[in-house]
């Protein structure tokens, strides 16, 4: 667990980044027109991400609390 702690800074920067680029490939204009089906398969990610962000912030949280 003590592992697991010291990487979460790392793991959720990781996916807030990933979560970055996709709301920007989401907003750019283009993207419905040039390639409508990766418009559809990059909300379901975002989707996703959304939840595993939420889930280690938890986890995070969880083991921050735990006596050391």
């Amino acid at each position: 667990e003590g592992r697991e702690l010291d990487e979460f800074p790392r793991r959720i920067e990781a996916l807030e980044d990933e979560r970055s680029t996709l709301y920007a490939r989401l907003g750019d204009p283009n993207l419905a027109r040039s390639a409508p089906e990766k418009l559809s398969s990059t909300a379901a990610r975002l989707a996703t991400l959304e939840s595993e962000i939420e889930a280690a912030y938890r986890r995070w949280q969880e083991l921050e609390a735990r006596p050391r």
